[in-house]
């Protein structure tokens, strides 16, 4: 592969920054054309569609600027190097930058470019109180490129598929995530409300001890020395979990009392952060003997009548987390910081430890599906960075990668061809409603409920086909995996597949078995004799 280096402005038919429209004029926004700001590339090649909009009325007047279709959108004031591709014409504000390609260049090529090279952008801009990249220095930075478009494509292609994978799993791990916080609510409902009368009890006879550790400046690392410990940065609580990767390293000899080592079991809490992330928590998963706390986080002693997770998505509800904020001193656009006197003066309510128990399992089962996607997650972004580094260096084999086709737009709707039916013992296309709650997957007492309002929806969609159990109970698994992930999904990757924890399993044909023979019973469903096929078949009774 031959690459060829430019700079962007020689590659570019035009590169503008893009304007805000003065607020106080109504006239300006709520209209047709989509408006950009940083926040809305999101990290996804493509820029999903925006929330804000402009009328042409602020086009005409030059109060903003228009992007043709294909404009890369690239963050060039605050967060540089935050980027994405547009598919329509649209604006943005003024700290983004639209470049429109010239056919020489591959315009999800530069995106991808630009994700990769990142740091380097950031390095090239002016050094203010706000970091600025002009237009004029982001001109003259100069891009390696393969001569090839084709070539281009392909790499845009193959990276493309890879970050498709990274954003899907992404997703698949942030579903889980609601489905946890969907069963507690359903569980024990809003802890602020506390509409099912749990008993309440001081944050004192909960939290029994609060230990907090010691900050030292350290330097960013990936790997520590054998001289060095690591001091936990508290972003290593703010995504839910522990991440035991998000440490400064401080050398051994400069610690002058011994460090709190982070144990397995230890239960977290962010004391100071920004209005969004304070009050984050998580419960550590392993004995980390080379990281310690530092004093903005802090370890949790609790009471026995307390489980560790029960607590863990507690403090993770927004509404519950609402009334910690409001004890938290500083302000709103600042660091806000919660002191032990106003924390422990929380009334946490206090279900009963069973049902604790059953919501902690019901974690523990979700979590090792987590792993298995986080896992999953870490692989892809490692492959990611391996095929991406060979990518922009020209050292990747292309051979086997197909160019992509272009989709042509389609003008005219086309009536799809007629499939011939055949007379076959095959069973009819069932729609099964969806539950009020993703919570009745987790009870035996919601899956029998479950199946029961299942089996009349399909038996009143059967016709007068004869009832199959094994074919209602694969209707019904396959109908309870799309609500719990509506996304494809590769079949290594599959709940179904690598998850008993999601299936119906025999306990369920015991209870379709209980339920068959009470509508047999109740004339619900009736038995017949097929004399052709020398069978009994069980078919819904006519009415």
């Amino acid at each position: 592969m031959i690459l060829t280096t430019k700079a962007i402005g020689e590659l570019s038919q035009y590169i503008r920054t893009g304007k805000t429209p003065p607020t106080k004029n109504d006239a300006y926004f709520n209209g047709e054309i989509a408006w950009y700001t940083p926040g809305d590339l999101d990290g996804t090649i493509f820029v999903e569609e925006s929330s804000r909009t402009l009328t042409t009325l602020a086009l005409e007047d030059r109060k903003a600027v228009l992007f043709e279709k294909n404009t890369v959108l690239l963050s060039c004031i605050g967060d540089i190097g935050k980027v994405g591709l547009i598919s329509k014409p649209a604006s943005s504000n003024q700290q983004i930058t639209g470049i429109k390609l010239c056919k020489e260049i591959d315009p999800l090529f530069f995106v991808l470019w630009c994700k990769k090279h990142k740091k380097l952008l950031e390095s090239k801009a002016k050094k203010a109180v706000v970091p600025i990249l002009n237009n004029s220095i982001l001109s003259g930075i100069k891009i390696s490129f393969p001569e090839e478009l084709d070539d281009q494509k392909r790499i845009a292609h193959l990276l493309g598929k890879v970050e498709g994978l990274i954003a899907r799993r992404k997703q698949h791990l942030q579903q889980l995530d609601d489905l946890l916080k969907s069963v507690f609510l359903e569980m024990f409902g809003d802890p602020v409300r506390n509409e099912k009368g749990w008993d309440s009890s001081p944050c004192t006879e909960v939290v029994l001890d609060i230990q907090s550790g010691t900050s030292y400046g350290g330097e960013e690392k990936n790997v520590l020395d054998s001289d060095d410990l690591g001091v936990l940065k508290i972003s290593a609580v703010t995504q839910g979990f522990f991440n035991p990767k998000e440490f400064k390293a401080v050398k051994k000899s400069i610690i002058k009392r011994p460090p709190r080592l982070v144990r397995k079991g230890d239960f977290l809490f962010s004391r100071a952060n920004t209005i969004e992330l304070v009050a984050a928590c998580c419960i550590v998963d392993s004995d980390y003997p080379y990281l310690f706390l530092p004093d903005k986080l802090w370890v949790f002693t609790l009471a026995e009548f307390v489980a560790p997770q029960y607590l863990n998505f507690l403090l993770k509800n927004e509404n519950f987390r609402n009334q910690i904020r409001k004890k938290a001193s500083g302000g709103h656009d600042s660091m806000l910081n919660i002191s032990m006197k106003k924390f422990r003066s929380l009334v946490i309510p206090v279900p009963l430890r069973t049902l604790q128990n059953q919501f902690a399992d019901i974690v523990e089962k979700v979590e090792s599906v987590k792993s298995r996607y986080q896992q999953s997650l870490t692989e892809l972004e490692n492959l990611y960075g391996s095929l991406s580094q060979k990518a922009f260096k020209g050292e990747l084999d292309l051979s086997q990668v197909v160019v992509p086709i272009e989709q042509a737009e389609i003008t005219e709707e086309v009536e799809p061809p007629a499939t011939a039916i055949t007379e076959t013992d095959s069973k009819p296309s069932i729609e099964l409603p969806a539950p009020d709650s993703l919570g009745s997957f987790f009870h035996a007492k919601g899956r029998k409920a479950l199946i029961g309002q299942w089996l009349e929806a399909y038996l009143g969609q059967s016709g007068n086909t004869s009832f199959s159990a094994q074919h209602f109970m694969e209707t019904a698994q396959q109908r309870m995996l799309e609500l719990l992930d509506d996304q494809d999904q590769e079949p290594e990757s599959s709940l179904t597949v690598d998850y008993e924890f999601f299936q119906f399993g025999s306990a369920g044909y015991d209870q379709l078995k209980e339920l068959v023979f009470q509508a047999l019973a109740s004339g619900r469903l009736t038995q017949v004799y097929d004399d052709a096929g020398n069978r009994v078949q069980i078919l819904a009774a006519r009415g």
